[in-house]
């Protein structure tokens, strides 16, 4: 493989690995008004200087008014609506050129691999967009194949029948060993825990 080949693999998987990432971002969840309690009835805290006297006899007991709970109120909360910003599709300047047979053509298309992280339909759907997107922008031709597991990934990638995969940490260190699959992109989570 030429030096250009490889810098455009790896430009490639940059745009490929920034649109997972635009298009995997959480949704936006909206910010509800912050509410206040109402105010407390001022009080004194200071203990008081003197001991007082425990009286002796219990106060007698006073009849009270009955009180009643206040009604129940039913609050909706609004639901988070996923506002995904469309993708920009737009051809890249500088396309490269592909003849018949060299790989990103149409009988050697580029293939993405994922993993049934979640829902296979889900992710079938999103990376259908994206390899369409990145075809309308480089030109190139792109698949993707949704395999069974990690490790079928990591022989897809292994046996060139795959040339962009989708792993995580472990699955890349094996990737490594087994097949000399170099990782060019590396994606650090930050996890919510509240």
């Amino acid at each position: 493989m030429s030096r250009s080949s490889t810098i455009r693999i790896v430009t490639l998987g940059l745009v490929i690995f920034t649109m997972l990432l635009t298009a995997c971002q959480p949704a936006a969840t909206p910010t509800a008004a912050p509410t206040m309690a109402p105010a407390a009835a001022a009080t004194d805290t200071q203990a008081p200087a003197e001991p007082t006297a425990m009286p002796t006899e219990p106060p007698a007991p006073t009849e009270a008014a009955p009180t009643e709970a206040p009604a129940a109120t039913e609050t909706t909360v609004p639901e988070a609506t996923a506002t995904v910003p469309a993708a920009v599709c737009d051809p890249l300047p500088n396309q490269p050129t592909v003849n018949a047979g060299d790989l990103g053509s149409a009988d050697n298309p580029i293939v993405i691999t994922f993993v049934p992280s979640g829902d296979t339909g889900r992710i079938t759907t999103a990376g259908t967009a994206i390899a369409e997107c990145l075809s309308q922008m480089t030109g190139l031709t792109f698949e993707i194949e949704v395999c069974s597991s990690y490790a079928a990934s990591m022989g897809a990638m292994g046996a060139n029948k795959a040339h962009v995969g989708f792993l995580n940490t472990f699955s890349i260190l094996l990737a490594q060993q087994k097949y000399g699959i170099v990782p060019v992109i590396a994606n650090l989570r930050k996890y919510n825990t509240n």
